[in-house]
């Protein structure tokens, strides 16, 4: 049988990848008994989940039929994710999309202060995100208009660590969002998602119309 009528078939669960078998010579008719080495690279999808399985390879002919499947040993796929809200977060309900993510907690830390920098952790469940990425909108206004801004800090979830394209159903992603010291007062926190096309609408369990920004209010002590 000659060497380039044969491919191999590397799986990890849903991860797969199909190579030629391609030794010194494609066209070279292998024996009985022929040993060769090869590399690969396996992609993962950005949205897998944890995992522990045996590596799968199997060599197949042109028409698919396979004649010899190898099992190694098991491999560890570690996501790193979370599914369980943590402790002593503050709740919040905001249906972004409708059922893009949902942002379900924050935390503002430390005790907000005449200006003091602070830091705001949003605390979204993942639902459909798709393949778009979303960023991330934290704006201090006025506790009575959207505007003039006071501070803000857009981007990427997690500091670019958890795009949302990646994120996976049910996943509970912390969101840390630092924003400058701001004077004594009453303000409000609006935030949201949007991409090149706009803002996702945020939508509750009411006939009022969706809004395009979540509103927290913010009480800065002197």
């Amino acid at each position: 049988m000659a060497a380039n009528d044969l491919r191999m078939e590397v799986a990890l669960e849903e991860h797969r990848l199909a190579l030629a078998v391609v030794p010194e010579s494609a066209g070279r008719v292998w024996l009985a008994g022929l040993r060769w080495a090869t590399q690969f690279r396996l992609p993962i999808s950005c949205k897998a989940l944890d995992a522990q399985t045996p590596l799968e390879v199997r060599l197949v002919d042109a028409s698919g039929v396979p004649l010899a499947t190898w099992r190694g040993p098991l491999v560890t796929v570690a996501a790193d994710r979370v599914f369980a809200l943590p402790e002593g977060i503050l709740s919040a309900s905001g249906d972004f999309g409708p059922g893009f993510a949902e942002l379900v907690g924050y935390t503002v830390t430390p005790e907000v202060r005449a200006g003091t920098p602070f830091t705001i952790t949003l605390y979204w469940r993942a639902g459909e995100t798709g393949d778009t990425p979303y960023s991330v909108f934290v704006h201090v206004t006025p506790p009575d208009a959207p505007g003039p801004l006071v501070t803000q800090h857009d981007g990427w979830p997690a500091f670019g660590a958890k795009p949302t394209y990646t994120w996976a159903r049910g996943e509970i992603i912390a969101d840390a969002h630092p924003l400058p010291g701001v004077p004594a007062g009453s303000y409000r926190l609006r935030l949201g998602l949007y991409d090149a096309a706009g803002r996702l609408a945020i939508y509750d369990d009411t006939s009022t119309p969706p809004e395009d920004a979540f509103d927290i209010p913010l009480v800065v002590t002197p």
